[in-house]
Parts: structure tokens; C-alpha cells; sequence
């Protein structure tokens, strides 16, 4: 539902959605803490594809840590502006 819904245009639906993705984290657990940072990454194919995932962990999937450097020459551009 996340994907059909405009951010900017549906402001109270997009907020719900977060709202139900985040019990979701909590209730199915998908990460566990262990060493203080437990956190959900998310990203978006519009501009840029082949992300580190569970399909091709080639790299942890944290973009805003250092390891960024190492995923840039991994990513392809789509071709969409």
C-alpha cells in the first residue's frame, strides 16, 4: 500500500501506514538489537537499483554509514529523471 500512496498528497494515510509498518517491526521482531542500534532501512528504485538486500548481500544495506562508499559502485541508474 506503502507504494500507491503519495506522500505529499496523502499526508494522514502515509502517516497510518507508518504507524501499522512500525507494529509490524515490533511485533515480528525482524531485527535484533545488539549493540544498541536496531534499525529498519528502507530505499526506493525509482533512480537507482541492485540495493544490498536478502536477494544480493553483497553489502549491509546502511546508507547513511560509511560503507555507502562501497555500495555506489554496485548501484545502477534507471534512466528515469
Amino acid at each position: 500500500r506503502m507504494e500507491k500512496t503519495d506522500p505529499f498528497a496523502e499526508v494522514e494515510a502515509t502517516r497510518l501506514l507508518g504507524i501499522e509498518a512500525l507494529k509490524i517491526v515490533l511485533e515480528e521482531m525482524p531485527t535484533m538489537p545488539t549493540y544498541g542500534y536496531c534499525g529498519a532501512v528502507a530505499w526506493d528504485e525509482y533512480y537507482w537499483t541492485n540495493w544490498p538486500g536478502a536477494e544480493d548481500p553483497y553489502s549491509q544495506p546502511y546508507h547513511h554509514w560509511p560503507n555507502l562508499k562501497y555500495m555506489l559502485p554496485f548501484l545502477q541508474p534507471t534512466g528515469r529523471r
